[in-house]
Parts: structure tokens; sequence; C-alpha cells
């Protein structure tokens, strides 16, 4: 049976010497392998291109007799990006937001929802001003994530002086018996940046260190939470750069 589906790229892989398989999100079946053609024809490179991390495109599938990988035909953009591929940074950003979401949804149910917010959330990374923007936008995917998951904590609940319980997921007045905890100072971080979005994140008061520090505690959160975020292999590549 053909299948139509709309996919966001998020890794490639070698298959054999003529094949690779490329891992995508589709808002038709979750996420599915595809099996792309490893040739060096002028189509074969094109449809190369459209399956770079974070690229987004749609074709028609169909199960291989035998297998769970889809062999695909009628491959076209759903969205040309002006700067992903130009831009280190960003390129880094895509690489680190495609691990993200192959190891979050690894075995999540198709959801239309979901699907629209990752394409809106690629969209705006290839349009963010340079700097600040970038810098902070794997803090604020992973906390917009959190929020499609329902993993997010409520921050109604912070107020000054809160601890925030990373076992709990949640902002308390009196400090945890575990280690799993965020001092007040932190914590007061925690809930501003869990109030931005992707377009007022770039203004929040965050140097280098600060930005590392919170990236580090988000994926120990998803860890205790959700799956283990703290063995990325895009995560070095990430921290060199901002």
């Amino acid at each position: 049976m053909i299948t139509s589906l709309r996919c966001i790229a998020l890794r490639t892989i070698k298959y054999n010497d003529r094949h690779c398989i490329v891992s995508v999100w589709s808002e038709q079946m979750g996420r599915v392998g595809l099996l792309v053609s490893a040739g060096n024809g002028r189509e074969d490179r094109r449809r190369r291109a459209l399956m770079m991390p974070l690229g987004m495109f749609e074709c028609q599938g169909s199960i291989r007799p035998g297998s769970d990988l889809f062999k695909i035909t009628d491959v076209a953009p759903l969205y040309v990006p002006a700067t992903l591929t130009d831009s280190p940074a960003r390129s880094a950003v895509a690489m680190f937001i495609a691990e993200v979401i192959e190891r979050t949804l690894h075995d999540s149910p198709p959801d239309a929802t979901l699907t629209n917010a990752l394409f809106s959330a690629v969209q705006l990374l290839d349009c963010l001003p340079s700097g600040a923007d970038v810098a902070s936008f794997p803090i604020t995917f992973l906390c917009h994530l959190a929020r499609l998951l329902g993993i997010a904590p409520n921050v109604d609940q912070w107020q000054r002086g809160s601890f925030f319980d990373m076992s709990d997921g949640r902002f308390r007045r009196s400090a945890p018996l575990d280690h799993l905890a965020l001092q007040p100072a932190e914590a007061r971080i925690a809930a501003l940046v869990m109030r931005s979005d992707f377009r007022t994140a770039g203004r929040l008061p965050l140097n280098r260190q600060l930005r590392r520090t919170i990236l580090d505690k988000l994926l120990q959160y998803y860890s205790i939470h959700h799956c283990d975020l703290t063995t990325l292999r895009t995560l070095p590549i990430l921290q060199s750069l901002f």
C-alpha cells in the first residue's frame, strides 16, 4: 500500500553500498525509516539534499516486503531553508534538535499537532536573527517540546525563594530531601526560561556558561521524566559553538 508522508529528516546512516536509511518523523506514521539510494545521480543527490537534518519534505512511500523500511518516490520539499545549511551554528543546532526528536519520539504514535509544531519550530530556527536567539534555541526548543510531551512543570507554582524539585517536576517552598533540586537562584532562571518562547528567548540575560548549565539541567530533567538525553552525540559540537 502506498502512503503519502509529510516528513522531517532526522538522521542518515549507511545501509549497504547502494542504499542508506534516513530516519524521519512523519505526520502519518510517526518515526519511520526510509530507504534512499546512495548513488551519485542528479536525482539521488537532490533527494539527499532534501533530507539533511530537519529537512522537511513529502513523498510517496510503500513498505518493502519483509521489512519495516519504506521505499519512496515523488520526493518534494515542503520548505526550503535559507540558512540552516549555510551557517555552521544553525547546522549544529539543527543536528542537535534532530537527534532530540529522534530520541524523544522514538516510539511515539503519529500526532498531527505535534508534527505541525515541529515544522513551525524548524522554520523559526531558519528565520531567527543570528546571535543570542540561535544560541538559546536548543533551550527554548526543549522547553517547548516538554510542554508538547506533557512533562513540563507548572511555572505558575514558582514564587520568590522557591526550589525546583527535579524528581517531582515542581517548584516548592522547601528544599527536597534528595540532591536533585535547583536552588532558588537557579529555580528563578528555570521559571524565566520556561515562560519564554522562540521569539523572546534571545532577550534573556544568559551568558555562555549559564546557557550550558541550563541545557545540562534540561537534559537531566528529560532523562528523569521521559528518556535519556545525557548521551547525545551532537551535544559536544553544540557546546563548542555556544
